[in-house]
């Protein structure tokens, strides 16, 4: 079986001169956190993402992504085999920055410039309906009482797209 690249390399893990167990494979959990990374952005964008075609930032949030996200996740499974919890707060710590970053680029906080959108996005991740009825008492209500114009708790507003289509 032939593991993935990832977007970062052994070098870049957040491990400092901690000797990892023979059973924990740093090639897996970059290639495993690759895919985690992938899993998340793939509603955006066409994954796995071709680093070439990057800026250099949105290059280099990758790759501290995919870092924390494998250091985090090799940390955790050493800690656990060595019941070490200051190991187990620091894992902890490397997997939350790395899924806020991960985040922040699934929200288009943080877009990654020269990756590819899909041409299928997906708009929402739930159903979003909103139906309008002019006879409807509860209409005519928030008519009355915040000034008409369909001024419902639930306002009618444009899909996001990321490049700000929408």
């Amino acid at each position: 079986m032939v593991i993935r690249t990832g977007y970062c390399v052994e070098d870049d893990l957040l491990l400092g001169d901690m000797t990892l167990s023979a059973a924990i494979s740093a090639a897996k959990f970059i290639a495993d956190s690759a895919d985690e990374i992938d899993v998340r952005i793939g509603r955006i964008y066409t994954t796995p993402i071709v680093l070439a075609d990057l800026d250099t930032t949105s290059k280099l949030v990758l790759k501290i992504a995919n870092a924390r996200l494998a250091s985090g996740r090799m940390l955790m499974a050493q800690a656990q085999a060595a019941q070490d919890d200051s190991l187990h707060a620091y894992g902890m710590y490397l997997i939350k920055e790395a899924e806020n970053t991960i985040g922040s680029i699934e929200n288009n906080r943080l877009p990654l410039d020269g990756a590819t959108l899909r041409d299928d996005l997906i708009d929402t991740p739930a159903p979003s309906i909103r139906n309008h009825d002019a006879d409807s008492p509860v209409e005519a209500f928030y008519d009355e009482f915040f000034g008409g114009g369909g001024m419902s708790p639930v306002p009618s507003s444009p899909i996001w797209r990321p490049g700000g289509g929408g």
